[in-house]
């Protein structure tokens, strides 16, 4: 299932091919005295405008000055149009969830000059350039992104036009929409998983992949099930369609409760934590650290951040059932994290401090069960002050009150 998208720019938000060809051209015309042949424009069209000019032949002397005037024709406001559908497209899949980024081979300068950018930007969450990362077909921006996102391959889908696109995705690994609402002039079809000749298209895979992967998923009904009921299921597994019993791992702490103030504790993933750990992979019934180490190390032990979870692709027949199996990656456990706590030690400390506890509780019981009215008004007092607030509501017992529970309990 897709949890982020990557969108190409040229060709594929914005079609600005006519207008950029012919501002290469104008530039060509001026540094190399004539345009280059059209099949050679279209081959740089998806390269920077750097790289695309010296392949054109510009000189490395003149190159610099050729790039300044080629920005400066194409930086031009209500030259090169939105493609028609995209705002649709990127406002739908904001809506259902989707995190999106820019993959362009532009440099991060053209961002903030291009006008034609301008109305694009706010609908995305990051924009991977050239620049702090390699230019397109090289793959290093988008497995960076997938690392720093702690991400799957297959959660990425890249959306682009061009051969210089299928390339990166090729060697990126990751699903590639290829766009063919602007490609004009070259019908030839690319490697790609899809191929959309409208923006709508791409919001139709990510909606049905969203929908099977809601149906495919199990729902957990209930722990810790007892072998009585495990026993009663399976006897009617006929009836009851769909049911199954799971075996899963379940936090064991052979000491019980020692240092438990340091290891924490584990539950359930709350509704103000969902979002913060599905962008990590984790399923809604999954289990995480709550406090303690459980918590500041949950990425660390924990097996259900996406890059350790395996997969598995099957194919099944009209009824769901698995035909047989196409591929398999096994997940990846949990790490183990040690700590410099000596055990031993921690447990006599716990039973000192718990056995100085009691005997401090003994001792001010029997100073308050011997105290006069005034000390117990003093006492009363002090526990109030401490925060501000009482902390301990208990009425004084007057002298003369506790002289007749005594004389009470001498005469039973």
């Amino acid at each position: 299932m897709y949890r982020h998208v990557l969108f190409d720019i040229d060709g594929t938000m914005i079609d600005s091919e006519p207008y950029y060809v012919e501002c290469l051209n104008e530039v060509c015309r001026r540094f190399l005295g004539h345009s280059p042949a059209a099949e050679a424009v279209r081959r740089c069209f998806a390269m920077n405008s750097h790289d695309a000019l010296h392949a054109l032949g510009v000189g490395t002397h003149a190159l610099s000055e050729a790039v300044a005037l080629y920005d400066a024709l194409c930086f031009q406001p209500d030259k090169v149009p939105v493609c028609p559908g995209i705002p649709t497209l990127l406002s739908a899949l904001r809506r259902d969830g989707a995190r999106l980024a820019i993959y362009s081979a532009r440099f991060a300068y053209e961002f903030e000059q291009d006008p034609a950018l301008t109305p694009l930007l706010p609908c995305f969450d990051e924009i991977i350039c050239v620049g702090p990362q390699p230019s397109k077909p090289d793959p290093g921006g988008a497995l960076d992104y997938i690392r720093r996102h702690r991400l799957a391959k297959d959660e990425v889908l890249y959306v682009g036009d061009s051969h210089i696109d299928s390339l990166t995705a090729q060697r990126a690994g990751i699903d590639l929409a290829m766009c063919e609402w602007k490609r004009l002039c070259n019908p030839q079809r690319y490697p790609a998983r899809y191929y959309c000749s409208r923006p709508e298209q791409i919001l139709s895979i990510w909606q049905e992949l969203q929908m099977y992967a809601y149906l495919s998923k199990p729902v957990t009904i209930a722990y810790d099930v007892d072998m009585n009921t495990v026993a009663q299921i399976e006897a009617a597994s006929i009836e009851l369609t769909g049911a199954s019993i799971e075996q899963t791992t379940k936090r064991v702490y052979p000491r019980g409760t020692l240092a438990s103030h340091i290891l924490g504790y584990m539950g359930s993933i709350t509704e103000s934590t969902l979002e913060q750990y599905s962008a990590l992979g984790y399923d809604a019934d999954d289990r995480v650290g709550v406090s303690g180490i459980e918590a500041s190390m949950e990425e660390q032990l924990s097996a259900n951040v996406a890059y350790r979870q395996g997969s598995q692709e099957v194919e099944v027949d009209a009824n769901g059932a698995v035909m047989r199996e196409l591929s398999y990656e096994a997940p990846v456990n949990g790490n183990s994290v040690q700590l410099t706590i000596d055990i031993e030690m921690q447990q006599i400390l716990e039973e000192s401090l718990q056995y100085n506890i009691e005997e401090a509780q003994k001792i001010q019981m029997e100073e308050l069960a011997n105290a006069s009215a005034s000390e117990l008004e003093d006492y009363q007092e002090q526990i109030a002050n401490r925060d501000g607030e009482p902390l301990l509501e208990r009425k004084p017992i007057r002298k003369h009150d506790r002289d007749e529970q005594a004389c009470a309990r001498h005469d039973d």
